[in-house]
Formats: C-alpha cells, structure tokens, sequence
C-alpha cells in the first residue's frame, strides 16, 4: 500500500476522523433533495449504507470516509481495495423494484461524485492514488433488511 493510502485513518461510523459536524449539516442529515424530512427514505438509505459497508468490509476493503460531502457533491463511501481509492456510490432499492441500482446512477449524480472525488483527491497533492469509481447495489425487504447486496467496480 502506497504511503499515502496508509495515512488515511478509518472512521468509526460517519464522518470524518475526530470531525463533529455542524448543527445546521446534523439537521440536514435525514432531509430529501427537496429538503423535507423523508422519514422511512431516510432509515431505508442508511440501512442500505450499512449493508454496503459491512459487503465492502467483507470483501476486504478498508472504508476509510462515509457520506463524505463537500460544496461540489456527496459521496456515499470511500474505500481502499489494495493499492486503489474507491469511490463508491450506494443505490438501496426495495426487493422487486423498478431498475436497477446502476441505472439510477445518472449522468448528473456521476457528474457530482466525480467532482466531490477530485476535491477529496487534491489533498494528496501532485500525485494521488489510482482511484476508481464503484456503486453497491443493495436490495432491502419489506422491513428494511438486506436481501441481497451487489458490487460493481469500475461502474463509472
């Protein structure tokens, strides 16, 4: 693992390392696009994180961020697999639902986490790591549990 990979810390839930997010982001944390409170979206979005999480952890991965956010966007978890940043994008879907995860990804969120990634990635100056861009497909039953939970590398 390259040096810079190492220095990255783990969190222990969200957030940065040692960072305490502000009032006003704690209120925004459970709010929609529309910035109304989504109550069940909400519990279902973090059950899907969590179980994305726990897959990536199992397959070897270290979560080193989650719900990293900046001005330019968020991204749901980043990871190191080996020698490469992941950048990786949760799509929680019910069991039986429209589409897949990777099709609700659109041009316009691929735009924002890409950008949000290259922020994340000018605090290892002139030469960052190798990176690439993941989205976990999690599909939850009728009380919110994992059913089935799927990885795509390189998705984007």
């Amino acid at each position: 693992m390259t040096p810079s990979l190492r220095r990255i810390r783990p969190v222990t839930d969200r957030g940065s390392p040692g960072h305490r997010r502000s009032g006003a982001a704690r209120r925004q944390e459970g709010r929609g696009a529309t910035g109304s409170r989504t109550g069940r979206g909400v519990y279902l979005g973090r059950a899907g994180e969590d179980a994305a999480v726990k897959h990536l952890e199992g397959l070897g991965f270290r979560v080193v961020e989650r719900n990293y956010r900046n001005r330019l966007g968020e991204i749901d978890a980043i990871a190191v697999e080996g020698e490469t940043l992941c950048f990786v994008e949760v799509k929680a879907r019910r069991v039986g639902a429209y589409g897949s995860g990777l099709d609700a990804v659109e041009s316009k969120k691929r735009g924002r986490v890409r950008r949000a990634a290259a922020a994340y990635l000018a605090r290892f100056g002139p030469s960052p790591p190798a990176c690439r861009f993941d989205v976990v497909e999690v599909w939850l039953d009728s009380k919110g549990r994992p059913e089935r939970v799927r990885l795509l590398r390189n998705a984007f």
